[in-house]
């Protein structure tokens, strides 16, 4: 595990630290993300390393075998072609893909941190041709020529911002976050809400064309079973799926969708002035009324685990 290192922070104490998706041998340190499961043995770190295992919950899918685990998304039966989300291995026969395994890895790189050997890194999302265009994720590099894109590279660089730290020279940055002053492809942002709405725009990509938005990823042919991830809209037609159409549409919620019983609900980064319009996703706090949901309210709040940037309490 010397190799392995948190998906946001590094940490000074690496025998502490986990990669994303990496199973552990030491699970008393280990807190997965979304769902709850009975069987911690089947269960692996995400986020942030805990003592008391017993409000250890998966991210996803917990796996009876693991030689047969997934990876966030995908399970492929050919490993030849699947290398890991975030940090490249040595013995691919252990790396599942996270959603697409590609057969060229000359085009393939890191989703994160930009690495001199090629050979070392795959493809989280797209590949690019034109390296020229593209940028790291998170933090900004001197080096283009280390540097790959994450998403989607854009052509005007100058509405652009690096996805968590806006950087002064904004030649070298694209958008995914951060809000600009164009406000001409307004949709609304992922994180932080804001007062002035004229200043939000999309997570991933800004259209012009509010009614050919797509919801974060896949756009599906029955929009009947399909619900937004961020921004919940009045019109289902203009509605695409995130990830898994669902049968009863009275259980769904979009992203940010306001809920009635607040009591169910955890705090996920920022919480707004209005406290009757959310439902939290990730940590839980003392003061229900600064908490705002992202996807789903839970029954049993004791069973809801502290995430990311926060401790226990």
């Amino acid at each position: 595990m010397s190799k392995c290192y948190c998906q946001f922070t590094p940490v000074k104490d690496k025998s502490q630290c986990y990669c994303q998706f990496t199973p552990v041998k030491d699970m008393s340190k280990c807190y997965c993300q979304f769902t709850p499961v009975k069987d911690m043995s089947k269960c692996y770190c995400q986020f942030t390393p805990v003592k008391d295992k017993s409000k250890c919950y998966c991210q996803f899918t917990p796996v009876k075998d693991k030689s047969k685990r997934y990876c966030q998304f995908t399970l492929v039966k050919d490993k030849s072609k699947c290398y890991c989300q975030f940090t490249p291995v040595k013995d691919k026969s252990k790396c599942y893909c996270q959603f697409t395994p590609v057969k060229d890895k000359s085009k393939c790189y890191c989703q994160f941190t930009p690495v001199k050997d090629k050979s070392k890194c795959y493809c989280q999302f797209t590949p690019v041709k034109d390296k020229s265009k593209c940028y790291c994720q998170f933090t900004p590099v001197k080096d283009k020529s280390k540097c790959y894109c994450q998403f989607t590279p854009v052509n005007d660089k100058s509405k652009c911002y690096c996805q968590i730290t806006p950087v002064k020279d904004k030649s070298k940055c694209y958008c995914q976050f951060t809000p600009v002053k164009d406000k001409s492809n307004v949709t609304y942002c992922q994180f932080t809400p804001v007062k002035d709405k004229s200043n939000w725009y999309c997570q991933f990509t800004p259209v012009k064309d509010k009614s050919k938005r797509y919801c974060q990823f896949t756009p599906v042919k029955d929009k009947s079973k399909c619900y937004c991830q961020f921004t919940p809209v009045k019109d289902k037609s203009k509605c695409y799926c995130q990830f898994t159409p669902v049968k009863d549409k009275s259980k769904c919620y979009c992203q940010f969708t306001p809920v009635k019983d607040k009591s169910k609900c955890y705090c996920q980064f920022t919480p707004v002035k209005d406290k009757s319009k959310c439902y939290c996703q990730f940590t839980p706090v003392k003061d229900k009324s600064k908490c705002y949901c992202q996807f789903t309210p839970v029954k049993d709040k004791s069973k809801m685990l502290l995430s990311i940037h926060t401790s226990e309490g």
